[in-house]
């Protein structure tokens, strides 16, 4: 399937989080061409670096070192591979903030990122000057069909030329938000594997998504097939239905990031663990890490979000 791409310009974009809320950052991205969309893609087979191979081909750092930044000397993190979505990242404050990271245990940012700019460098060395890894993250149900996600990942394989570069690109779209996707769950995936396959392609490091653990497997399967790793939103408050719900996908050969919710969510108390509280969901990434160690697929855990993080008590 080929996408058809016209010069032009992309304008306000109504974006959500991993938790489906909704913010309204700007984006004004020129779409400068088409990219084919190939007919399949191997998932690499790797944990929570996802890809080192095309990451050392593009210029982005491997686990989290990149270039001259990663021998100031600086302690990383030193537990297991924990990752965080960070809707609002401090870009004119790094230092701080990738402390910060590391003090909380993570490896790997997520970090909201719409219109790259030159003044987004900073930050992503302060996180490689530490061993953390840094990625794009953006998207919007909207990106499912059309040019946008493409054009967006051509502003970060863009940016990544002109300094400290990202490790990997990450979407998250909410393809099941869409109304389409109940009436034609299969014609709206196939729709977004072509997408995806053309902003993987344009990104030149490694590209992930985002989903719902509830997405039928099969669907699950073949969109993992075309990445190199799946955040999975697992977001219940308990460690056996965690584990149970992402048991499938947790024995396949794509990485799989398990994200717990943090933030309070109005679908209740099940969902988050706001409720319970901060050392409840440590305790859970814990449990949650020691019994699937072993599970194929398994590239760590990942926490919604950052704010939560430093704000729940």
């Amino acid at each position: 399937m080929t996408l058809g791409c016209h010069p032009g310009a992309l304008g306000a974009l109504d974006t959500r989080s991993a938790a489906g809320r909704r913010y309204r950052p700007r984006m004004l991205l020129l779409v400068l061409a088409c990219v084919p969309a190939p007919d399949s893609a191997e998932p690499v087979e790797s944990g929570a670096t996802a890809a080192a191979d095309t990451a050392d081909t593009s210029g982005a750092s491997d686990s989290g070192e990149s270039g001259d930044s990663a021998d100031s000397g600086d302690t990383g993190p030193t537990g297991p591979p924990r990752a965080v979505w960070v809707w609002h990242p401090p870009w004119d404050d790094p230092e701080p903030f990738a402390d910060a990271l590391v003090d909380g245990g993570f490896t790997t940012a997520w970090l909201a990122d719409y219109e790259p700019d030159a003044t987004h460098h900073a930050l992503i060395a302060a996180l490689h000057a530490r061993h953390v890894e840094a990625w794009a993250l953006a998207g919007d149900p909207s990106w499912v069909r059309g040019a946008a996600a493409e054009a967006h990942a051509q502003a970060i394989a863009a940016f990544n030329t002109e300094g400290e570069p990202y490790d990997g690109v990450q979407h998250d779209t909410e393809l099941t938000s869409l109304p389409g996707f109940r009436t034609d769950p299969q014609g709206l995936t196939d729709t977004f594997v072509a997408t995806i396959d053309a902003a993987r392609a344009a990104a030149g490091v490694p590209f992930t998504v985002a989903t719902v653990v509830w997405l039928d497997p099969p669907l699950f399967t073949e969109i993992a097939a075309h990445v190199d790793g799946v955040a999975l939103m697992d977001y219940r408050d308990d460690v056996a239905r965690i584990e149970k719900d992402a048991s499938e996908e947790l024995a396949g050969t794509t990485p799989v990031w398990l994200g717990l919710e943090l933030m309070e969510d109005p679908e209740g108390d099940a969902v988050s663990f706001h409720e319970e509280g901060h050392d409840a969901i440590v305790a859970a990434m814990a449990a949650v890490e020691a019994d699937e160690a072993a599970a194929p697929a398994f590239a760590g855990m990942a926490v919604h979000d950052w704010d939560a993080w430093v704000t729940t008590p």
